[in-house]
């Protein structure tokens, strides 16, 4: 089994999110104040069965791992580290990448590079590029 797939069956939405927020159990579903935003009347809603959240309020939603990553502000990598810690899942190793890989790896990024010195070069020193410049400060965006 996936390492992914194993913290999720293993993991409980319930159990977590109560770090966050008192929740009510109300048939099959559990109710409580968002976690994401202030409230007053509970618009917050866990569906245990699949795992997932909602909330009627701000629209938030997602599974364990969207959680997660929202409330400890974490890349998904991290979140996975830290539900597998928390539920000792023990995850493989990573995996040391060959020479090969790592040729490809800086061939991409020269390639990137230079990529990025040809549209930064024709963003400001051309027409068709002050125009896009414009667009873009007129939307806001610097």
């Amino acid at each position: 089994m996936e390492p992914i797939d194993q913290v999720r069956q293993t993991a409980n939405i319930i159990e977590i999110a109560s770090q966050y927020t008192s929740l009510i159990k109300k048939g099959n579903k559990h109710v409580g104040l968002c976690p994401f935003h202030s409230e007053k009347t509970p618009s917050f809603t866990i569906d245990e069965d699949k795992q997932l959240y909602h909330c009627f309020g701000c629209g938030a939603g997602g599974d364990i791992f969207t959680l997660v990553m929202e409330k400890e502000k974490l890349s998904f990598p991290e979140a996975l580290r830290y539900l597998a810690e928390k539920y000792n899942i023990k995850l493989p190793e990573k995996r040391k990448r060959s020479p090969r890989h790592l040729k490809l790896e800086e061939k991409i990024y020269s390639i990137n590079e230079k990529s990025l010195a040809f549209f930064a070069k024709n963003l400001h020193n051309t027409k068709e590029g002050e125009k896009a410049l414009q667009y873009l400060s007129n939307r806001g965006i610097d």
